[in-house]
This record gives C-alpha cells, structure tokens and sequence, in this order.
C-alpha cells in the first residue's frame, strides 16, 4: 500500500489585516519529504496519526509537504502557491498511489480563493483521477464546502483526538486489510 501524505492547514481570519506570508509558515511548520515524518512521528497530531497508523499497517508513505501557520489574515499568493506547487508536483512524481492523506483546517482563505482547502483538494483530484482515494482531515470548526465533498472520498474532523481520528482514516480506506476503497 503506497500513500500520499501533505498538510496544509490554516485557520485564517478574514478581519485580520496581518497576511499569513511564508514567514509565518516556517515559524510553525514548513517541512519537506522525509523530516515530515521525523518532525511528526509519535506527536499528538493528524499528521502524527496517519504516520503512525501507516507504519503500524506497512503502508508506504509518500511524503511531501506539512505546512502551518497560527492563525492570521489570508494566506498570501506566493506560499499558498508554493506549498501548492510542491505538492501537486510531489504527487505526479510518485506514480501509482493507493491513497491520499491530506491534513488541512478547514478554515484557510488564501488571496484568489475562498475556499483554498476546496481549491487544493480539486488540484489533487486533477492529478490522481477518479479513482484513487483522498482522505482528509479537518479542524472540528472548520467550514465544508462543496468542492472538498465532490474532491474527497472521505472527511474526518479532529482536533482534541487528531491522531486517533487521523489514524482512523487508514482503517476505513482499507489499508488495515489491503483493500483498496473504490
């Protein structure tokens, strides 16, 4: 079983005059390939989840960005455009894939787009077709929109039991089992 694993999260507050730039970002969270399992492995979070629960199943993991910021204004054109570009050319460069974890807020307004969570989701759509599965996970408050139901397979909100809810995701994709979800 080989898995995509991104996270994107950002919990943007459209009052606030302060850009979320790339600063913010690597203030945080901004990381790369494999220090993503490093930096995540065995933390209370989605992100931690999902690679725990992939190794705990021998599920291959792909990964490729984790980026968050503390909440702020909108996330600017040019780090939204940056983790997205990472992403979307991590994800054609790792082939056949049985699945895609993404974690994500739910709440991330960037500068072009309302609904980046929405927007992101359909650019991964795009790239992997209709059949490969795309799990996410959101912040228990964050906003569902139609472009992330029509995008994704499954959607899981979490917070105070992110890891388990993140590890959770892997169970009903089928990796427990080998069973590829349709």
């Amino acid at each position: 079983m080989k898995l995509f694993l991104a996270m994107m999260s950002h919990e943007t507050n459209t009052f606030s005059n302060v850009p979320t730039d790339r600063g913010q970002f690597e203030a945080r969270n901004l990381h790369y390939g494999g220090e993503i399992l490093e930096t995540f492995r065995g933390t209370g979070t989605c992100v931690g989840g999902m690679i725990d629960a992939a190794e705990r199943h021998g599920a291959r993991l792909i990964p490729s960005v984790a980026a968050s910021a503390s909440p702020a204004g909108l996330v600017t054109k040019d780090i939204y455009g940056h983790v997205k570009e990472r992403l979307l050319a991590d994800l054609r460069a790792a082939g056949h894939l049985d699945g895609v974890l993404l974690d994500l807020h739910g709440a991330m307004v960037t500068e072009g787009h309302d609904d980046g969570e929405g927007d992101l989701i359909q650019a991964v759509r795009a790239v992997v077709g209709p059949t490969v599965p795309i799990a996410v996970t959101l912040d228990f408050h964050g906003n569902l929109s139609g472009d992330m139901v029509r995008g994704a397979d499954l959607v899981v909100t979490a917070v105070f039991e992110g890891r388990e809810a993140a590890a959770g995701i892997l169970d009903l994709l089928g990796v427990a089992s080998g069973a590829r979800a349709a």
